[in-house]
């Protein structure tokens, strides 16, 4: 993927971002991913039942860095990638069951996939209600949640203004390409795509270190909530976003994704979702955290109009 194409699809989102990761996400389709809760019986003992509910889509994000002219044009240009297969979704889905398994291991788990509201046209601030909006809509369909102990959802998180070295407008699950050469470059003899002093700090594909004004940053904005499952008002909220950067200097080519390699750029989008849910869940009352604040009713369809 290089500044001028979104390389129509990743190809196709670098095979299902390596199918789902030699497979251990797509496990969780026979467990009941896509509306339907895992049928195994449940013990005698009645274990407390979390569900877990991945409301991400299937929209991955790109951002690619261009000049900036004085002009009011945003720095820059933006696509969608759509993930095949539901993996994005699934892979939060493993990512979830895997923190909430840590957390409460007597605990049974079912688990459920969303699709994420639509956004484009919600104000910033508007953002998160209409996303959990959207999601306590669908479960105020499922009786079964009077057994359950708590619900647990993720959603794509927002962010209006630029975070240090990636883009602007930040949401949910994404790339931010930086494929313009500082004037260092241009004036002075140094490399065009990197600079051992100025720049920013970067991760080679081997975990070295350096400095670069030219990388390739995936990130992960998610927001994990808690609701009570009986009124479906909101418990918690955590938000975490993560990112890093990736060059590799002597790769010879000016295609950022192939610089670093698909299938490497692959395998840290998943680390990176697995870090922002660890993240999230562990500062919620999941994790024993025994202050609950701003416990808030959620109105189901409450300005969805606008998500359409």
């Amino acid at each position: 993927m290089n500044a001028e194409s979104s390389h129509a699809g990743w190809g196709p989102l670098a095979r299902s971002l390596v199918r789902g990761i030699a497979v251990g996400t797509l496990s969780l389709a026979s467990g009941g991913v896509c509306g339907q809760g895992s049928t195994e019986p449940v013990a005698p003992a009645r274990p407390k039942v979390y569900a877990l509910v991945a409301a991400v889509g299937s929209d991955f994000h790109v951002a690619v860095e261009r000049r900036r002219t004085g002009s009011h044009l945003n720095p820059y240009r933006r696509s969608l990638i759509d993930a095949p297969g539901n993996v994005l979704n699934l892979i939060v889905l493993q990512a979830l069951d895997r923190e909430i398994a840590l957390s409460r291991p007597d605990g049974k788990r079912v688990h459920f996939s969303l699709p994420a509201a639509r956004l484009e046209r919600v104000s910033s601030t508007e953002r998160d209600d209409v996303a959990i909006a959207k999601v306590v809509e669908a479960l105020q369909a499922m009786p079964q949640r009077a057994d359950w102990e708590r619900i647990v959802v993720a959603t794509p998180a927002y962010k209006a203004f630029e975070t240090k070295g990636i883009a602007d407008k930040l949401h949910g699950l994404g790339i931010s390409m930086h494929p313009l050469t500082s004037n260092l470059s241009t004036f002075f003899d140094v490399p065009f795509n990197v600079d051992s002093i100025h720049g920013d700090e970067v991760l080679t594909p081997e975990g070295a270190g350096a400095r670069t004004f030219i990388y390739i940053a995936p990130y992960s904005y998610i927001a994990i909530w808690v609701l009570d499952p009986r009124t479906l008002a909101v418990l918690d909220k955590q938000v975490r976003l993560d990112n890093q950067k990736f060059a590799d200097p002597r790769s010879g080519t000016n295609d950022l994704v192939e610089s670093v390699g698909k299938e490497f750029l692959a395998r840290q989008i998943v680390a990176l979702i697995g870090r922002s849910i660890h993240e999230a869940v562990a500062h919620t009352e999941l994790a024993g955290k025994v202050d609950i604040h701003d416990v808030r009713e959620v109105r189901p369809g409450a300005d969805l109009g606008h998500a359409r």
